[in-house]
């Protein structure tokens, strides 16, 4: 429908149904700019088309994609109105604000901390969502809340997975400054990589601190759908960095059987880990899994390969590494050190998307979200997608 405006300005609407809501929808708007004038909202965090949290299902009409078509599904916050159009997306408690305090810190291996945070209210989120974390004196990071083991369940309760680094500014608050009582911000939650009720078999590939949502969505669906099936493969470079022993003995118990702890060096003494990436675990997928991987980029980027050459629905959270800028000082001694001049000119400087490791660790994890990968669907889709 075209709608004239004073100054014969013409304006080109539209019907965007949003959720079984329709809305008349300007041509050339976002999908969550058009459907937040018509009072829906679809949640977002970045709106820059990095996080996923926004990913819709088209049912049917016209949108422009921008670029972010993934099967059936699109980023709301690219993807624009451009001819009557239906989308779906999975509602989820709306981000909200609030404060907390660190309430224990503990060493979990080498390079992973689990830090307890106590909320001044609860966080309502669904297992595999994030929520932005301030520490004092820090940057804000993502961290997916994860779940206990043993202990009694309190809502009010955070549970952080956090990968320490050599310079992150997180890890070396984490290290000398921040202690239990230290005031904390909390926003979330986000994300839609998170656990869905279903008849498929859930496989659950992780790398790292990618294990903390993956085990708030292992947790979740055992309790709930105790005869549902369900694939774990996990891995780390050392085996000594496999943390997550004592979950996984709970996932066993409680009547998983399909686990596989697997490191890219030598296994050594540790007699229950294999040699091999964790795609090399992966050879048994079909079309009727659904997949969630969460860890290093490169990784998760090989898992939804392999989820969409066999069709299966696959949902992922790639874990980035933010660029920390040198400071004036510390560029004036490299040139002074090196002789070369280039290194006062930060912006010169290359920089890679590449997961890094403890070893040569100079950034710090999930500051920074690369550009998801996004999933697909059978039936309608989300997506999504951890930090120190």
């Amino acid at each position: 429908m075209r709608r004239a405006l004073p100054g014969g300005i013409v304006v080109v609407e539209s019907t965007l149904t949003v959720n079984g809501r329709r809305i008349a929808a300007k041509c050339g708007r976002t999908l969550v700019d058009a459907a937040l004038a018509g009072g829906v909202v679809i949640p977002t965090d970045c709106s820059s088309g990095q996080c996923d949290t926004c990913r819709v299902s088209v049912i049917s009409g016209e949108i422009d994609a921008a670029g972010t078509q993934d099967g059936e599904t699109v980023l709301a916050c690219q993807a624009r109105v451009c001819g009557h159009a239906e989308i779906t997306f999975d509602e989820f408690p709306p981000a909200a604000r609030f404060r907390g305090d660190v309430f224990s810190i503990k060493s979990l291996a080498p390079d992973v901390v689990e830090v307890k945070i106590r909320a001044e209210e609860a966080l309502t989120h669904r297992p595999g969502q994030y929520a932005k974390i301030t520490f004092p004196g820090c940057p804000a990071r993502d961290y997916s809340p994860t779940a206990a083991v043993g202990d009694v369940f309190d809502s009010r309760i955070l549970i952080l997975h956090v990968r320490l680094y050599a310079t992150g500014s997180v890890s070396n608050a984490l290290r000398s400054k921040i202690r239990a009582g230290d005031r904390v911000g909390i926003d979330g939650p986000y994300g839609n990589a998170f656990y869905r009720p279903g008849r498929s078999r859930l496989v659950l590939v992780g790398t790292g601190t990618g294990w903390a949502p993956l085990w708030a969505i292992a947790r979740a669906a055992r309790q709930a759908e105790p005869h549902r099936p369900i694939k774990v493969v996990v891995g780390a470079r050392d085996p000594r960095h496999l943390y997550m022993r004592s979950s996984l003995a709970w996932l066993s118990q409680a009547g998983v059987g399909d686990i596989t702890l697997s490191c890219t060096g030598e296994p050594g003494d540790w007699s229950d880990v294999v040699s091999g990436r964790t795609t090399d675990f992966l050879t048994d997928l079909e079309p009727s899994d659904t997949v969630y991987a969460a860890g290093s980029a490169a990784m998760v980027s090989a898992v939804k390969r392999m989820a969409d050459e066999v069709g299966a629905v696959c949902y992922t959270d790639p874990f980035s590494s933010p660029v920390i800028k040198p400071s004036l000082f510390q560029r004036l001694r490299q040139a002074l050190d090196t002789g070369d001049e280039s290194h006062l000119h930060p912006g010169r400087s290359r920089v890679s998307n590449e997961p890094v490791h403890a070893a040569d660790a100079v950034r710090e994890v999930r500051g920074a979200r690369p550009k998801p990968q996004s999933r697909r669907t059978s039936g309608g889709f989300t997506g999504w997608l951890h930090r120190s």
